[in-house]
């Protein structure tokens, strides 16, 4: 019971891996792309919300990258019941780290019958009244990739390491160095959890989404 009514209402809370600074643009540079990969195993609408939250903000979602001060990329790499500790350990290994253990089922509290029920839900029994409190964790992990475009006369380099592995006892490693590049980059790992008595899917994939959107947008 106490379950049931401390978290009767929907509770959405994101967290980024890492922190962005952007640099403030003209409004006449607010242009963005917006990229969305979904590798979970459920469907979402991630680049509906993205562009809804982007636009109320006065940014011009257009279609062609060449033609954009900023690019917002995300890849949804999975959603489902998690408990706490998964969800903190895919947060804490950031921007492209390995999936981790931990999907789990809500904890569930359900009524046997009898004495051994206690009073309270026996007489909730006794009434003809099915008991069932289903503490409900749903969680969506992405990776973000936010591009920006240099000030004008800035140049910005980019440096690539390659660790490639030779067999069991040996590695080589391969430096670029200097490379000019077009945009500068930014990558973090996103996890948004939702909770709630007896939450559903369908009820928490749009909340979770709606929160993502508006998280990366603060970015901004």
């Amino acid at each position: 019971m106490k379950t049931a009514l401390g978290k009767s209402k929907l509770e959405v809370h994101t967290k980024m891996s890492e922190t962005i600074f952007l640099e403030p643009v003209e409004e006449s540079r607010q242009t963005i792309y917006i990229k969305v990969r979904n590798t979970s195993e459920k469907d979402m609408e991630l680049k509906k919300y993205l562009t809804a939250e982007f636009s109320k903000n006065g940014f011009n979602v257009i279609t062609n990258p060449k033609k954009a001060t900023f690019m917002v990329q995300a890849n949804i790499l999975a959603i489902d019941n998690m408990d706490a500790e998964a969800s903190k350990k895919y947060l804490k290994s950031g921007f492209g780290g390995a999936a981790v253990g931990g999907v789990v089922g809500g904890v569930t509290t359900k009524s046997a019958g009898g004495a051994a029920a206690g009073a309270g839900i026996g007489a909730l029994i006794g009434m003809g009244v099915e008991y069932f409190v289903s503490d409900e964790y749903y969680t969506m992990v992405t990776d973000l990739q936010i591009r920006e475009r240099p000030l004008d006369g800035e140049t910005v380099t980019q440096s690539h390491i390659a660790n490639n592995k030779q067999g069991r006892s040996g590695s080589t490693t391969q430096v670029t160095r200097g490379s000019k590049v077009k945009w500068k980059t930014y990558r973090a790992r996103v996890v948004s959890t939702a909770n709630q008595v007896n939450l559903t899917f369908d009820e928490a994939k749009g909340p979770l989404q709606k929160n993502l959107a508006h998280s990366i947008k603060g970015v901004f």
